[in-house]
């Protein structure tokens, strides 16, 4: 059964991509991509590790201190996502926190999002791959100003109005 959203911010999806080699300076090595499943609105920051505590304090400080909570986050059933930490994380800001089967990426709108991502760092990364960190702004600015196939509006128009 498909997951319907009904307005921006309702239903958040979480997933990490890497490790990448890591980046020069910053020594970043993942991906977390955080989108808005109503929008298709993305959020693409670097991590250095791909820990629990890392990943709720970048969501936390990157998205939640922007946009608010969610009302439900999807995630996969990585590690860092089923953690302790994201547990206390959800239940003190009343998200609720639903996970895909780890057979069914496509329930995760995130992984589509990471698709193209993956795609856009192969094409546009010099071939010594330390410097994919430096682009993750111009690959969010493309994935938010593209029309989306399913909405007919970019994710900007419908994220901003």
């Amino acid at each position: 059964m498909p997951i319907v959203s009904k307005y921006p911010n309702e239903i958040v999806t979480l997933d990490l991509l890497g490790p990448y080699p890591a980046s020069r300076p910053e020594r970043y090595k993942f991906i977390l991509v955080i989108s808005d499943h109503f929008t298709k609105w993305c959020e693409l920051i670097p991590l250095r590790k791909a820990s629990a505590q890392a990943i709720a304090n970048v969501f936390f400080d990157n998205y939640i201190a922007r946009y608010g909570a969610p009302i439900s986050l999807i995630s996969d059933n990585g590690p860092q996502f089923i953690s302790d930490v994201f547990e206390h994380l959800s239940h003190r800001l009343d998200i609720k926190h639903m996970k895909t089967v780890t057979y069914r990426p496509q329930a995760n709108l995130t992984e589509r999002v990471n698709r193209n991502l993956v795609q856009m760092i192969a094409f546009f990364v010099e071939e010594n791959h330390e410097n994919w960190d430096q682009f993750l702004h111009e690959f969010a600015f493309a994935l938010h100003t593209a029309v989306n196939e399913t909405t007919n509006k970019t994710p900007a128009e419908l994220f901003w109005g």
